[in-house]
């Protein structure tokens, strides 16, 4: 099996790069960063330019996706290879109603959403196209820093909903649920799919089972979101990329995966704790 990865060198892919490195197939990643590995071919381009994606050669049975955030993204590569096999890693998150503080969010989602019709459109002619939609997904290597925004030395979390519920996906069970997805043979896959196991947990008991792992005790207070924007004290405790971790934005498909349980939660954290010690 020859396989093309769009993306790959960070996080999620990273970890389905090496894996399938270790297997018996031919694999080429795409990305704008290139790294020697002698078992793969990387191929150096940029996304938004269609003569690097025209500079990709080779002759595939599978590509798999991460970066598509439009659809002209999603167009151009199937009808470079409208014969492959196509999976586009998505979104499971739904568009919030709140457009003033979720404006990146909307448009993330809403042009993950454009991406997802093409495919739909596409399986006209090749049925086995198809869209993975994940929640947050967390775990050792987040580049994102999801998994770590509260991980520091103070002892103090502020936090905007603190008994949201946050759905998310640990980084280990996605990689072998996507890479599943790949080698399946089934004729007649569904359209899209969500991961079969997820993690559903009020905000600050998420953080209660980091603190008994790291065995630290943080003091877990509420802030407003407009007052986390003004105040310059909470600029070295919220981030963006940390509060989209417990924004309430409402999730597809939440009833189709399966809830883990909280002591196999335990278990993550302490692979985090013993690979990512707090300094």
């Amino acid at each position: 099996m020859n396989i093309l990865i769009i993306g790959g060198t960070r996080f999620i892919g990273q970890e389905i790069v090496k894996s399938l490195s270790d297997l018996n197939v031919g694999l080429t990643v795409f990305s704008r960063t290139i790294k020697t590995n002698n078992s793969f071919n990387y191929v150096k381009g940029n996304r938004e330019n269609i003569k690097d994606i025209k500079n990709i050669k080779g002759t595939f049975d599978v590509i798999i996706d991460f970066i598509s955030y439009k659809g002209v993204h999603t167009k151009e590569i199937i009808r470079i290879f409208p014969n492959v096999r196509y999976i586009l890693i998505s979104t499971a998150w739904k568009i919030p109603d709140n457009i003033d503080i979720f404006k990146n969010e909307i448009n993330y989602i809403s042009n993950k959403r454009d991406a997802e019709k093409i495919v739909f459109k596409s399986r006209k002619n090749n049925h086995r196209n198809m869209v993975i939609r994940l929640p947050i997904v967390l775990g050792i290597g987040d580049h994102t820093k999801r998994t770590n925004f509260f991980r520091k030395d103070k002892k103090i979390v502020y936090l905007m909903v603190p008994d949201i519920i946050i759905n998310f996906c640990w980084k280990n069970e996605i990689v072998d649920f996507v890479i599943n997805e790949i080698f399946s043979k089934k004729k007649n896959n569904k359209s899209i799919v969500y991961p079969t196991t997820q993690y559903s947990v009020k905000l600050s008991e998420y953080i209660k089972i980091q603190m008994k792992v790291e065995e630290i005790e943080y003091e877990i207070k509420k802030i407003s979101y407009r007052k986390s924007l003004t105040s310059e004290v909470f600029k070295d405790y919220l981030n963006n990329i940390g509060q989209n971790l417990y924004y309430p934005i409402k999730m597809f498909g939440k009833t189709k995966m399966k809830v883990n349980s909280l002591k196999k939660l335990e278990e993550n954290f302490l692979l985090l704790k013993n690979n990512e010690p707090l300094k």
